[in-house]
């Protein structure tokens, strides 16, 4: 079979689609990958025969997976964000809001989400299969490879080896939109259905913001209280990153690191403060102290679950005292939450054993798909579209997203701020060769 897999996020999503994609081509498969929203052009340039997507949660999407469908085309959803931390979010994720008939088949992460696609979809239970979450192979010791080691990682960030780190993995995504952007936030907000959860995108907004300056003095305090300690900040890629780098002077200890991947980040840190996200389920796998930032009491982004397993601070006072705890004696910081994080871990990730990449590929394996595409016009133009974007390493769609300046720059960033997300050719090169190496 012809396979088109879609890469949303390179710092999160590509080195695990790689690995996908090359055991896939070792069953015999062909395997192309393209970016995040292109679907739409590369699906008449490659053919496929089946489309691997993240999500369908616009109306271009759903209307394009209907597309294909009528052309043998079998649509597969694979999510990269399987573990919804706003319980208002779960039914919207999984099709409460959504047009799913032309999927022919979703994975999903844990049986949470089968249980609401179920519920909220027209995808019938033999067509929606619980797979684990392949995205987190890559923290189990049998995957080590695709981790950095500790004396790289260190030195491209100039940071001392033998101090101890101290992580801030921010996620205040909304912020920036407070006071600009606005138009955008609601245009994208409705773009994707997201304005039927949340009532108030512009109140989320504030609040967000709010809780970046609380976060903001945090960050100050604990970069004066453990001055003889490595601190990084590591930034959500969909935050805007020009905020942070105007600020960053004022603290002098302090690393921003912005094109890192997650786990290179957390296998070198000693204790991550988050505020309920992934990574905070991440450093679990990896048995590393976390604590839950809760400062603002008109926090939006919490979730009691993703918190349980953390611990939950109130006050700067709680947070000086939480680090000096899990730096000096990390069992005994994470003997305490070991019940609460094995409950969670065990309803959103399921089984952990740095194989469900494989097992995805092997279900993939046994799909029998042969699809047709008309030759017509959108078909052509799609092709040219395509042609031009591969041909020139995303020249063009770089160009349109980052301007003329940040493509000649290298500096992806684009008008919200936010640091470059897309994967180049270059990037797949890299995994390709890595994985290929050490299998």
């Amino acid at each position: 079979m012809k396979i088109l897999i879609s890469i949303d996020h390179k710092w999160r999503d590509l080195p695990g689609y790689i690995l996908l994609g090359e055991t896939l081509k070792k069953k015999g498969h062909t395997v192309d990958y393209c970016r995040n929203g292109l679907e739409r052009f590369f699906v008449y340039y490659h053919c496929p025969d089946v489309v691997i997507w993240n999500h369908v949660l616009d109306k271009g999407s759903q209307l394009l997976a209907c597309e294909l469908k009528k052309n043998g085309v079998k649509v597969l959803l694979l999510p990269t964000e399987g573990i919804p931390t706003l319980v208002g979010y779960r039914d919207f994720a999984h099709g409460a809001f959504s047009d799913l008939s032309g999927v022919y088949k979703a994975y999903t992460w844990n049986s949470e989400a089968k249980v609401s696609l179920e519920k909220n979809s027209t995808i019938c239970n033999d067509d929606i299969a619980v797979i684990g979450v392949p995205r987190f192979d890559v923290y189990h010791p049998k995957n080590n490879f695709m981790i950095v080691n500790r004396e790289e990682f260190y030195n491209r960030h100039a940071l001392n080896l033998n101090k101890k780190t101290i992580l801030f993995a921010t996620n205040f995504t909304q912020a920036s939109f407070f006071n600009k952007n606005q138009e955008f936030l609601e245009k994208d907000a409705k773009n994707l259905g997201f304005d039927k959860v949340v009532s108030d995108v512009n109140d989320n907004a504030r609040r967000d913001y709010e809780s970046r300056s609380y976060f903001l003095d945090s960050l100050s305090l604990v970069s004066k209280t453990f001055s003889d300690s490595n601190i990084i900040l590591k930034l959500h890629p969909s935050e805007d990153h020009a905020f942070y780098s105007s600020i960053i002077d004022s603290f002098s200890n302090v690393k921003i690191i912005e094109t890192d991947y997650i786990w290179d980040v957390l296998f070198h840190s000693d204790i991550e403060i988050k505020r309920s996200c992934t990574t905070g389920i991440e450093s679990w796998l990896i048995d590393k102290p976390t604590i839950e930032y809760h400062l603002n009491p008109d926090e939006w982004y919490y979730s009691e679950e993703h918190a349980s397993g953390s611990r939950i601070v109130r006050s700067n006072a709680e947070l000086i005292e939480a680090i000096k705890f899990g730096l000096s004696d990390k069992e005994r910081f994470n003997s305490s939450l070991v019940n609460r994080r094995k409950k969670v871990l065990s309803a959103w990730v399921g089984d952990f054993d740095g194989c469900r990449t494989q097992k995805l590929a092997e279900d993939i394996d046994k799909i029998d798909s042969y699809a047709n595409y008309p030759l017509n016009f959108k078909r052509l133009r799609g092709s040219a579209v395509a042609y031009l974007l591969s041909s020139f390493d995303w020249m063009l769609h770089d160009i349109r997203t980052y301007g003329l300046i940040g493509r000649l720059t290298g500096i992806y960033m684009d008008k919200l701020g936010r640091y470059d997300k897309q994967f180049h050719f270059k990037d797949t090169k890299t995994w390709t060769k890595k994985i290929k190496v050490t299998d």
